[in-house]
This record gives structure tokens, sequence and C-alpha cells, in this order.
């Protein structure tokens, strides 16, 4: 009886401890898609200064309860002289917290996105 209670209290741990990470990267799932949108749809906005890219990515990151320090934003625009192409990458670091109650664990990840125009 008592290895039964063992193996339940066991799993339930290990399950709680598998949707706390499974949200964190949830998250992280529909904050990269959104960085890729905003690099993707950056070039038909009316205003598609870096400044203004850097917000919305900031104000997103901030929804989504991920540490992503304005620092940490690199935006590269660039522009072929004789192809007259232009390249929009961005590179972030940012990471998330992890609650598992005794102790928080922190999750760091990096993007890097970029669209020719």
């Amino acid at each position: 009886m008592l290895k039964r209670i063992l193996v339940f209290v066991l799993i339930g741990a290990v399950f709680f401890v598998g949707l706390q990470f499974a949200s964190v990267f949830f998250y992280f799932g529909l904050f990269d898609d959104f960085v890729n949108d905003e690099v993707k749809f950056a070039s038909i906005r009316e205003n598609d200064s870096r400044e203004h890219l850097a917000e919305h990515i900031m104000g997103q990151a901030q929804s989504y309860h991920l540490d992503l320090d304005p620092k940490d934003i690199r935006i590269d625009k660039r522009t072929d002289p004789a192809s007259g192409l232009t390249t929009l990458s961005v590179d972030l670091n940012y990471s998330a917290p992890v609650d598992l109650y005794y102790f928080t664990s922190q999750i760091r990840r990096h993007l890097h996105t970029a669209r020719t125009y």
C-alpha cells in the first residue's frame, strides 16, 4: 500500500514539473512566432523603424512574462546598393522563470530571424 502511494506521489510530481516546463516552452513558441511575423511584415508597415520594431517586441515579451532587456534586442537593417534588396535581421536573448514552488529555474533562449525583401 505504501509503495502505491509513493508511486502516485512521484507520478504527480513528474506531471506537475512537466506542466510547468511545458507552459514556458509554449510561450517561447508563441513569442518566437510573433517576432518572426514582426520581421516578416515590417516592410509593409507604415513605420518600419528599429525603435518601433523593438517597442513591439518588448511589449509582447512583457505580455508573455518573459525577461527581455531592451539592450538584448539587436536589429540590423542593410540595403544592398547593387541589387536594391533590404535585409532585416533581429537577434534577441531572453529568458523565463519556471516556478517549481521550492526553487525557480531560469530557461534562456536565443532567437535569430532574418528576412530579405
